[in-house]
């Protein structure tokens, strides 16, 4: 029993010098790693835009392929900006469209398709009786995109190819002309400000990816 005391007395703890100097050294490795770690997180984030955009883009694609097949494609020689923006309505998602400018698009002779108005489509809605070519590019990127829930989504179109896409889940509204790239005649710019710091992060903080992926200024 003694001895066991006389062993016990002779463990020493930490100095408080060497408390001090551990915690210094915590202190000094949070500070490097943390702000990496978040740059790492936000980085993936603006990946997995930019990745959404490209199939938003190759989507569209597809859809104004069909639509040029079926008389409603656009006209050679003109461009168009969509804004899109995916929101919850009472509990429906819901997909509305900006209008497209009317005489830029061909009427197909047989449903009659227009555009030059908003359009809309809800999850679970049918196309049967849908004549605006807003509400079926809507019904289509919803079908290829049934898991967005919120987003807003600047589509250009120039003679029926998509140009540019700028996508963000991080709010359901139209997004601003100042948080992406706009495009010029139609076609994306060479680069874009951002935020003067990181690639796909607006000037207002939304994480933002496009299609095709545009560099900093």
């Amino acid at each position: 029993m003694i001895k066991m005391i006389h062993k016990l007395k002779s463990k020493k703890g930490f100095t408080l010098v060497e408390l001090i100097v551990v915690i210094a050294i915590i202190g000094v490795l949070a500070a490097i790693l943390v702000p990496t770690m978040l740059g790492m997180v936000t980085k993936s984030r603006v990946t997995t835009a930019n990745s959404t955009a490209a199939s938003i883009q190759k989507s569209t694609n597809a859809f104004f392929v069909q639509a040029d097949a079926s008389g409603y494609g656009m006209r050679p020689g003109v461009y168009d900006e969509f804004k899109i923006r995916v929101y919850d309505n009472a509990g429906v998602i819901t997909w509305e469209c900006s209008a497209g400018t009317s005489n830029h698009f061909f009427s197909s002779n047989g449903t009659k398709i227009v555009w030059g108005n908003t359009g809309t489509f809800q999850a679970g809605s049918s196309l049967a009786g849908v004549t605006g070519g807003e509400s079926r590019l809507c019904a289509y990127l919803y079908d290829a995109f049934p898991d967005i829930k919120q987003a807003a989504i600047i589509i250009v179109v120039s003679s029926g190819k998509c140009t540019l896409t700028a996508f963000t889940e991080e709010i359901n509204t139209i997004l601003p002309t100042t948080e992406y790239p706009n495009p010029v005649n139609g076609m994306p710019p060479a680069s874009y400000v951002w935020n003067g710091k990181t690639e796909g992060i607006s000037p207002g903080g939304i994480i933002v990816g496009t299609a095709p992926a545009i560099p900093m200024n």
